[in-house]
C-alpha cells in the first residue's frame, strides 16, 4: 500500500474521531452561545420569510442541534480521507521528529487556514464570542486529529527498505 493509501486509511479513522469530538464541542458551543446565534438565526428567518418560507429562529436553531453532529462526523470522513491522503503524501516534509509530531503540525496547519481565517468571516455574523469559541474547539480538535492521524500513519505505513528493493529486482536478459 503507498503512503497516500495509508494516509488516506488512518485520516479517515482520525476524521471519525475529529467528527465526535468536534460535534460535542459545538454541541456545548450552541447551547453556551445561544442568544447571538439565535439573533443571527432570525435575521435568516426574515429572509426566508420574504421568500414566501415560514421559519422561526428557533427551528433553525433546533434544525441546528440535531443535524450538526451527523454533519461534522461526514466531514470528519471525508475531509479525513483527503487530507490523510495529502498527509501521507507529504510527511516528508513537514517538520517534525516522528510522525505524531508531523501530524500535530499539519493539523495545526489546517486549523490556522480553516478555522483561525475562514471562521473570521463568521465573526461579524456570529460575534467574537462565537468565533473564539469555534477556533478553541477547532484547535483540540486539530491536534486530536493529528495526533491520531501521525500515530496512525507510523503504525500503518511500512516503507520497504533499499536493500529489499534490490534484491527483488532481476534483470532477465
Amino acid at each position: 500500500m503507498g503512503r497516500g493509501t495509508t494516509g488516506a486509511k488512518a485520516g479517515a479513522v482520525a476524521g471519525i474521531l475529529y467528527g465526535v469530538v468536534l460535534s460535542v464541542l459545538t454541541e456545548i458551543i450552541l447551547f453556551v452561545d445561544k442568544s447571538s446565534i439565535m439573533s443571527a438565526l432570525s435575521v435568516y428567518a426574515k429572509d426566508f420569510s420574504t421568500a414566501g418560507i415560514t421559519l422561526s429562529a428557533s427551528s433553525l436553531y433546533n434544525s441546528e442541534v440535531a443535524i450538526a453532529p451527523v454533519g461534522l462526523i461526514i466531514e470528519g470522513i471525508i475531509g479525513g480521507l483527503i487530507l490523510g491522503a495529502i498527509f501521507g503524501l507529504a510527511v516528508h516534509r513537514i517538520p517534525g521528529r516522528n510522525d505524531k509530531v508531523k501530524g500535530v503540525a499539519f493539523g495545526i496547519i489546517l486549523w490556522l487556514l480553516f478555522d483561525v481565517l475562514l471562521g473570521f468571516l463568521s465573526r461579524t455574523e456570529y460575534g467574537s464570542t462565537y468565533y473564539v469559541l469555534t477556533v478553541a474547539a477547532g484547535l483540540v480538535s486539530v491536534a486530536i486529529y493529528g495526533y491520531v492521524l501521525g500515530a496512525l500513519f507510523g503504525k500503518w505505513c511500512v516503507e520497504p527498505s533499499p536493500q529489499e528493493q534490490k534484491d527483488t529486482f532481476q534483470f532477465n536478459p
